[in-house]
């Protein structure tokens, strides 16, 4: 089956494009022949525009975006499958939409609310493009948020008609979209955890001798106390010195570049220790076996939480979240071990309700119900319930 996806596979982002190789790679798995639809969500300055400023540090801030945009450039054009044509726009994409037996849209925040105000055009990640025939699928799709905003409930509910499958990232994302009438929605995975951490370190070829180094990895700035100390009391009890693997400074970045994905990995994989506040900077955690600590995102971006939250409650680590310093609590998280048997249980049953939904929802049954859900390794079952 030819599947056209759509999501962020053009950010970035390390997490962005490691979940659009994930689930490209489990599909194929599938042996389907999946595609990702080449639609940009921002416009990138053409010409001088593109590297010069309104000052010297703007100008020097485009520099570093133009080499950071290059690497994940590269990663692109090496790792993932795209659409012959790039959308610049929804109605290109409407006019001349891609070919294919089935769309998923997902994982990432593509339904974020915050986001789409943004964007000002939400019809790309609701799939309002193709042909009507074609089936739909949101897999792993994230809101982002904890509550929707009023005047969004009764928009939502219309693009969910569309859909012929729908799966969410969060679990608390269930009964929200549950509450707008779509009862069969299915809490599943991120695709990064669809497949094991030997098809990794096969795919990229990642480093295999360990590191004494602690990995940190710290998007969206929370509290910078907390991330300052956390961090020093993390080094100190582990007698072990820090990398930071989100480079904020411009300077820095033209001078010592930017690790591509799978450098970026392989820092993470081969590291002693992780702290962060990166959904898939957990995620990798999990899959490696490092042992981390996260600290989780305030202000505006709060709701990003629940990914976290969902997903750690899944595998019993909620006490990896620390929200205010607390240098014993620290401590005993560097020194007590993990349960990685335990963990890889819990995220093998997990992984196995995602590959279970894509299996059905991309097979032959077209005339399955729109209320059916797939537990894990189980046959089709029909019910209200969507997830327990």
């Amino acid at each position: 089956m030819k599947i056209g996806i759509i999501t962020f596979h053009a950010a970035s982002n390390y997490g962005a494009v490691l979940q659009a190789f994930a689930l490209q790679t489990f599909l194929k798995q599938l042996g389907h022949s999946p595609f990702f639809v080449d639609h940009h969500h921002g416009k990138i300055p053409k010409g001088v525009r593109r590297y010069v400023g309104r000052s010297p540090k703007d100008t020097l801030a485009r520099w570093a975006a133009c080499r950071r945009r290059s690497v994940f450039e590269d990663f692109r054009r090496r790792y993932l499958v795209l659409s012959e044509k790039s959308y610049v726009c929804e109605q290109d994409l409407i006019e001349n939409s891609p070919t294919a037996d089935a769309y998923i849209c997902g994982s990432d925040q593509i339904w974020n609310p915050n986001y789409l105000k943004l964007r000002k055009d939400e019809r790309a990640f609701w799939l309002e493009f193709g042909k009507k025939e074609v089936r739909r699928i949101a897999y792993a799709a994230s809101l982002g948020v904890s509550s929707l905003p009023p005047d969004w409930s009764h928009r939502i509910a219309q693009h969910l008609e569309r859909f012929d499958f729908v799966s969410v990232r969060e679990k608390h994302a269930v009964p929200m979209i549950a509450e707008l009438g779509r009862s069969n929605v299915v809490w599943v995975p991120d695709p990064a955890l669809l497949l094991t951490a030997d098809v990794y370190e096969r795919s990229f070829h990642l480093t295999e001798s360990e590191q004494n180094l602690v990995f940190s990895y710290i998007i969206d700035q929370p509290v910078p106390e907390l991330v300052t100390r956390t961090r020093k009391c993390v080094c100190k009890c582990l007698s072990l010195p820090s990398i930071e693997a989100y480079e904020r400074s411009s300077l820095r970045i033209l001078l010592g570049g930017v690790p591509d994905p799978c450098r970026w990995l392989s820092l993470l994989k081969t590291s002693r220790f992780v702290v962060t506040n990166s959904f898939h900077g957990v995620v990798f955690s999990l899959l490696f076996k490092r042992p981390f600590v996260v600290l989780p995102l305030e202000g505006a971006t709060v709701g990003m939480n629940g990914r976290i939250e969902s997903l750690l409650g899944r595998v019993g680590l909620e006490d990896r979240i620390v929200k205010q310093f607390d240098i014993h609590r620290i401590t005993e998280l560097c020194t007590n071990p993990i349960n990685w048997d335990f963990v890889g249980e819990k995220m093998g049953d997990f992984a196995a309700i995602g590959s279970a939904f894509l299996a059905k929802a991309l097979s032959a049954a077209d005339a399955l119900p729109r209320n059916t859900i797939f537990p894990v390794g189980g046959s089709v079952v029909l019910k209200e319930e969507s997830y327990e």
